[in-house]
């Protein structure tokens, strides 16, 4: 539901073990939860200013091709954080079905980017929905440079690629991105590796 909303913190306990905690709450507060989610994403930084200011304009080419996303990405910023790369993965769908003229298509990943800064790697994504009027949300997931293991992609059939981030005791996020984005997503992999301890 559009005021639906959750924080879900993943890492691992003192033991070694992976864990995850999520906390729902309604949109209307996100307001109160956004400071102490800030809070915790400097955790991993000492140098932060809270008189730094806050870039967007990498994200300016976004406004004519998704103001969606770029709204998205502007949000997503801490202030002094410097956008490295960003790329952008239209919803990837496939034909599934034709009848008397009409194709039917599922969605294969939904529409979702990535921006790579000096502290973090930023997936923003679409929730993936049945229908396509139901698409409010997004789904933001912060990953601290310090805590990538490896980063990798590889072909996943003949027109997909498969952007896989390797975490802490083997935990592992993965991202679809068509084949004609390959070169970016290789600049991105690139770029990462430059900055990844």
């Amino acid at each position: 539901m559009l005021l639906d909303s959750q924080i879900t913190l993943c890492g691992v306990t003192q033991q070694g073990a992976p864990a995850c905690c999520t906390i729902r709450f309604n949109s209307v507060t996100d307001y109160l939860l956004r400071p102490i989610v800030e809070q915790i994403r400097l955790a991993e930084f000492d140098t932060q200013s809270p008189f730094q200011s806050l870039d967007t304009s990498a994200f300016d080419h976004l406004v004519r091709l998704n103001y969606k996303f770029m709204s998205f990405a502007r949000q997503s910023l801490l202030a002094g954080e410097k956008v490295i790369h960003t790329i952008l993965q239209p919803e990837i769908r496939e034909p599934v079905l034709s009848i008397l003229g009409k194709t039917f298509h599922r969605t294969v990943s939904p529409s979702h980017m990535g921006i790579l800064t000096d502290r973090e790697l930023i997936m923003i994504g679409e929730e993936q929905v049945q229908s396509a009027e139901d698409r409010y949300g997004g789904i933001w997931e912060y990953i601290p440079l310090n805590k990538i293991r490896a980063l990798f992609v590889s072909g996943k059939g003949s027109d997909l690629l498969s952007l896989s981030v390797q975490l802490p005791e083997s935990a592992c996020l993965e991202y679809l991105f068509e084949a004609s984005a390959e070169r970016e997503v290789d600049q991105l992999l690139d770029l990462a590796r430059e900055l990844i301890p």
